[in-house]
């Protein structure tokens, strides 16, 4: 099954970026290798993308995804590692590892991006909250005012 054959309206084009992904066959139109995503420009790159796909088979500390929820930016994901941390309840884009799966998250997203605006909305909203609560910088001062200094 292929996403961009199977589309009538819709045409997905993927930034690729990574090490693992230098041998990709570099004539498909749908399919743009970036190279390495820099630390230095990664969260100014990111925040022009419409979603990002991680489909990680191992993920101890997941920054790509902590980034994505601090940009408001939704997410297609597996459930590895921390990943089940970060995660409003029922998060609605969890897929395997295998390409089946990933396409048939990958045609939810497009659809919702398209025809549930405002679920999307909501659902960047309170994953941003996750984000705030969990790693906003704010809520360590508060927390160092309230069990160090106060004492």
């Amino acid at each position: 099954m292929h996403f961009n054959k199977n589309q009538n309206q819709v045409k997905l084009n993927l930034d690729i970026y990574g090490i693992k992904f230098e041998e990709i066959p570099k004539n498909n139109k749908f399919i743009n290798y970036k190279g390495r995503l820099s630390k230095d420009n990664r969260l100014k790159i990111m925040s022009n993308y419409d979603f990002l796909i991680t489909a990680s088979v191992t993920e101890g500390l997941p920054m790509t995804i902590i980034e994505c929820l601090a940009l408001g930016i939704p997410f297609i994901t597996t459930k590895v590692g921390a990943i089940s941390d970060l995660l409003v309840k029922n998060y609605p884009y969890i897929c395997t590892h295998d390409t089946q799966s990933i396409i048939k998250i990958l045609n939810k997203i497009v659809f919702d991006f398209y025809n549930k605006k405002e679920y999307l909305s909501k659902l960047i909203i309170k994953s941003n909250a996750i984000y705030d609560k969990k790693f906003k910088y704010d809520n360590y001062i508060s927390y160092i005012q309230e069990y160090i200094i106060d004492v």
